[in-house]
């Protein structure tokens, strides 16, 4: 095979002075040319066959000592711009496997995988899943990078109007998060606070901005530090706000425990502040699944953030007090009927797994507290999740079979581990089968199709059927079969977060007026927790 390492460096070069510059710079004639296109014919690659070869694939000896808590398990593909061919191959990927030695991972909802490909020593995209070839959507030159987010990677997708992969510079792999969380005390900087979100590179990392604002988060390569700028995206030192770089996981993105420097004002500095925290988590959490009839049944709802609590996030029951909070002394999430204390009393409780950033994980198993056997019970029914509140389901047409499953479903539990939804009006459900790793529409019992489900989409990997990938099959009687309808949509709903929030300050302040009032209330709720101690 030809050798490309001075043309690689070149492009490397080339790619960082983009970054860094912040401009985007039109790509050379070097840059567009498919450089090594997949046109080759290799022999066929045995993922099993651990050997070195004369092909260059690498001994299994030398990604040995890889650590595999350092292989993230979800990462984004993002800044194909949507007007363009292949956009879809945008979005989040989670691992599922090795390939030639590396992780590999794929779309939720679809074929597309993301594979290293030994025998070309390229990352690729293949929209027909984790195939043994080398034919691709996407690839990039693997420049000795060890997992697909290496800086230095230069994307080339497929352009079918010249045939050729084409260099697109905007396009990169992070697994830095989404979302980000921005929590300040309630002063002067009280403006920066709020959700960031994922919004491209700057100076060769990834970069947030508010929502609903300018403010964006940003890193400084010349001072090598993160920087919250309430002015918007520009390569200039001045900030609200600042965290120091340390080691190579603060280099990712900004969500890590960095101690935050902000503006003081009054004596024209940037001082030391503990308490402004840029974290990973979500706005809100909706905890469910406790039966109506079992004990500490209120504990369902909506939470939301609240703030920090012992150096992690804490939320708070929307229209009441209920608390969930870290306990660091054990390592587990605490839910307190009594709000933010520091106290191990609490009604139920789960263990945080080495420090879990934020609760709102469906994977958390929860112990309830029960009076009557005066000690924890887990309930395998109660998870804490993200998923949307309601599922709207639209695009059947009137005239075709089962259009009354079109209709806004409510979350109403879980069902083998993910949200299911159901009609008010109807027996209608929206849930998903483990066994068959399907979406399923039911309408309830139909003597004339026992055991067919009216409509089912192949998951792959989603958590929520709401997910734009996937591709919905109706049955239809007079085909005796289920067939595809591209028309069926599913969306998201959300609950009113600032309607909740607003709901909220005004319950604190009515229970900070009748504080005084309640000197017997803790007394009285003697016996109606337990320690976790």
């Amino acid at each position: 095979m030809r050798s490309f390492s001075k043309e690689r460096s070149q492009r490397k070069q080339r790619l960082e002075d983009y970054r860094r510059s912040g401009v985007a710079a039109e790509p050379t004639d070097r840059d567009v040319e498919p450089v090594g296109r997949p046109v080759e014919l290799y022999e066929p690659y045995d993922p099993a066959d651990q050997s070195n070869d004369e092909s260059g694939v690498p001994s299994s000896a030398e990604f040995s000592e890889l650590d595999p808590v350092a292989v993230p398990n979800v990462i984004i593909v993002m800044g194909r711009h949507s007007s363009r061919e292949n956009a879809d191959l945008m979005g989040e990927y989670y691992r599922i496997t090795d390939f030639c030695k590396k992780p590999a991972y794929k779309k939720p909802g679809t074929m597309f995988c993301l594979k290293y490909w030994a025998p070309a020593d390229r990352w690729v995209i293949d929209r027909g899943g984790l195939r043994n070839q080398d034919v691709c959507s996407a690839y990039s030159e693997q420049s000795d990078a060890r997992d697909p987010m290496a800086e230095e990677l230069v994307w080339r997708v497929w352009e079918s109007t010249v045939r050729e992969h084409v260099c697109d510079p905007h396009v990169f792999i992070t697994s830095a998060p989404r979302n980000l969380m921005v929590c300040c005390p309630k002063d002067s900087l009280q403006s920066i606070g709020g959700q960031y979100v994922l919004s491209g590179l700057h100076q060769g990392r990834v970069f947030y901005t508010k929502e609903g604002g300018k403010h964006v988060i940003r890193y400084f390569h010349a001072a090598k530090r993160w920087l919250i700028d309430a002015e918007g995206l520009r390569s200039s030192d001045v900030c609200s706000a600042y965290a120091d770089v340390t080691g190579e996981v603060g280099r990712v993105h900004p969500g890590v425990r960095h101690l935050w420097h902000s503006w003081d004002a009054e004596a024209n500095i940037h001082r030391a502040n503990p308490a402004l925290v840029c974290c990973e988590c979500p706005r809100y959490l909706i905890l469910g699944g406790r039966g109506r009839l079992r004990d500490f049944n209120q504990i369902n709802g909506v939470y939301l953030l609240h703030g920090l609590f012992h150096g992690r996030p804490a939320y708070v029951k929307a229209g009441g007090k209920h608390a969930i909070r870290y306990w660091p002394r054990e390592d587990r999430w605490l839910l307190d009927l009594q709000g933010l204390r520091s106290s191990d009393s609490c009604s139920a409780f789960a263990e945080a797994h080495d420090g879990q950033d934020h609760p709102a994980s469906i994977s958390l198993i929860w112990h309830i507290w029960e009076p009557s056997r005066s000690r924890f019970i887990v309930d395998g029914q109660v998870r804490t999740t993200t998923a949307p509140v309601s599922i709207s389901v639209e695009g059947r047409l009137p005239l075709r079979s089962y259009s009354e499953m079109n209709g806004v479903y409510l979350m109403c539990g879980f069902h083998d581990g993910l949200a299911y939804y159901k009609k008010d009006d109807a027996d209608h459900e929206i849930r998903y089968d483990v066994s068959l790793d399907q979406w399923i529409v039911d309408l309830g019992f139909d003597p004339c199709n026992a055991g067919i489900h009216v409509a089912f989409a192949n998951a792959r990997g989603t958590v929520n059927p709401a997910n734009a990938d996937l591709v919905w099959h109706v049955w239809e009687p007079t085909a005796g079969s289920h067939m595809p309808d591209a028309e069926i949509k599913m969306r998201e709903g959300h609950p009113n977060l600032d309607e909740l929030a607003e709901q909220q300050a005004k319950d604190e302040e009515a229970l900070d007026d009748s504080s005084n009032t309640c000197s017997g209330q803790a007394e009285s709720l003697q016996g109606q927790a337990g320690s976790v101690s």
